[in-house]
């Protein structure tokens, strides 16, 4: 695993310094009371408070990951019939020519761009805000021209 911080040194110093920390207490437990009962108790005190509850802990912590996974396989399977349409939509998407036209003579311009008509900021406007630039011929001019050779 990739590690860019000292982030995941400082977790592994830390359980070792539990670990550590742990045995000594267990072993405290048993050499500190002085009767079988006692030592006995503070034993199983000690082994409860660094053992279970640690472990009860990781347990919850699995559980949620689990639950988590359930949530993302079931999310994963609810849009799965929508990844399958586009992957259909996308295997079928592109430039398509539906006839070629041999012996041309001319083009058409069917729509002419008016010079002079801006469109004062009316996103609605049926017009072409980009094609200022050109008016009737001048237009048919630029599309007809030779850029290269």
């Amino acid at each position: 695993m990739l590690e860019l911080t000292w982030i995941p040194s400082a977790i592994r110093a830390a359980s070792w310094i539990y670990l550590a920390l742990a045995l000594l207490t267990l072993w405290f437990a048993w050499w500190k009371p002085s009767t079988m009962l006692r030592k006995a108790f503070w034993f199983g005190l000690t082994l409860a408070l660094v053992g279970v509850l640690p472990l009860k802990v990781l347990y919850e912590i699995k559980q949620s990951e689990e639950q988590a996974l359930r949530e993302r396989q079931e999310a994963k399977a609810e849009l799965a019939p929508g990844a399958a349409l586009l992957k259909k939509r996308c295997q079928s998407a592109g430039e398509k020519i539906y006839r070629t036209v041999d012996k041309v003579d001319g083009v058409v311009w069917l729509k002419w761009r008016e010079r002079g008509a801006p469109n004062n900021g009316d996103q609605y406007k049926l017009d072409d805000p980009y094609g200022r630039e050109c008016d009737g011929e001048s237009c048919i001019y630029r599309l007809m021209r030779v850029t290269e050779g």
